[in-house]
């Protein structure tokens, strides 16, 4: 089985205290992974075209969903109180 050190700390920190946690946590994750495939899809997309671009534009499509979904769950914070 393949098994990841830190994993479950990751999985605990993720899912937070409650569902505003949950949701910023899982939004600055999304925004991680998205910078990352677009930075990796954009430094080998500069020499080879095909799949790197193709994964520098998902990259950058989950960095605009990771935005939205922090946006949310900071209205979610202001309007829960």
């Amino acid at each position: 089985m393949f098994y990841v050190k830190g994993w479950d700390d990751y999985v605990k920190w993720v899912k937070g205290k409650d569902t505003k946690d949950f949701l910023e946590n899982f939004s600055i994750s999304v925004l991680l992974f998205g910078t990352l495939l677009t930075v990796i899809g954009l430094a080998f997309g500069t020499y080879i075209s095909g799949f790197p671009v193709l994964l520098a534009i998902i990259g950058s499509g989950l960095v605009l969903i990771g935005i939205v979904l922090y946006i949310f769950s900071e209205f979610y914070r202001i309007f829960k109180k």
